[in-house]
Parts: C-alpha cells; structure tokens; sequence
C-alpha cells in the first residue's frame, strides 16, 4: 500500500502595509514559553510567623483535649499553647524570650531506641506555635533534660488536671 502524501503547511500569505501604518498593524500571536513543572518553594512563606509543632499525646490524653475542646470552646492550637505557656510559668520560664532564643525541640535523652515494642499508643496532631511559646517550650524542655513529645504531653495533662477534665 502506497504511502499518503504528506501534506504541507499553505505558506503564511504576506501582509502589504502602507507606509506608517505600523500602528494599524493586527496583534500577532506571540510564541508562548513551553511550561514546565511548577518552580519549587526555595523560601519559607511569609504568609505566617507561627512555626509547625507536631505533637503526640498519649491515647487517654488525646480523649481527654478532645472532651476539653467541647466544653471551654477553644481551638486545639489555642488549648496547645495555653497548656504550653501554664506549664512554662510553673517551671519559671521568662514570659518573654529574649531575641533569637532557640525555636529547636531536643530529643528525648532517655528515648528507647527505635523499634522497640511499646504497649502506648499516641496520637499525632500538628498546630502552629507562637515563636515566643515555641522558645518557652525549648528552653522548658532544656531545663528539664527532656524531649518535646513529653513535655507537651505532660504539660496537656497538667492543664487538663487544672481545669478539671477527666476521661471521655
């Protein structure tokens, strides 16, 4: 079987422009950039000056916040911080930090290496701490020689004991 002939562009028909009528000229259609993939982010947003906090409570915590965010109406990141700041203010923490405190949560010291099978089960949340609450809980966590993940846990439960919620 033959091959079909290849058909051929009709070649672009010329324009003929009267002398200074460059202004009248029709719009021509630009060549457009091909796109590509979308340009990563190469900064933090500027949107927000809260920083990203991952919290894990233990089990019977977590059910005890969710009972406390029903009965006092707050928000799970504005619960987080108050429990935060009262337990920073019972360990002496300056209300203020200074500038340029040190925003980084320590590991747990006394964590048992990964792997190891734990009967606790924890529950992961994220909320965006003020930079000010997220330096008092660094430092709180640096005069107590403990992680993030307990102190923040222990710091809810305290809250929780304060406010008189028990277990849902």
């Amino acid at each position: 079987m033959p091959r079909p002939p290849q058909r051929r562009p009709a070649a672009a028909q010329p324009i003929f422009m009267e002398p200074g009528a460059e202004a009248e000229q029709p719009p021509t259609a630009e060549a457009q950039p091909a796109r590509g993939a979308s340009p990563r982010r190469t900064r933090k947003p500027t949107w927000t000056t809260l920083i990203p906090t991952t919290i894990r409570l233990d089990e019977d915590v977590d059910d005890r916040v969710t009972v406390a965010l029903q009965t006092t109406g707050m928000g799970l990141q504005e619960f987080i911080e108050q429990a935060i700041n009262v337990a920073c203010d019972a360990l002496s923490i300056p209300k203020t930090m200074p500038e340029g405190s040190s925003t980084k949560l320590p590991r747990d010291p006394n964590a048992e290496p990964p792997g190891t099978p734990t009967e606790q089960v924890w529950k992961t949340g994220n909320v965006r701490l003020k930079p000010n609450t997220r330096m008092r809980l660094a430092a709180a966590c640096d005069k107590q020689q403990v992680g993030g993940k307990e102190l923040i846990n222990d710091a809810v439960a305290d809250y929780l004991d304060d406010l008189g919620i028990e277990g849902g």
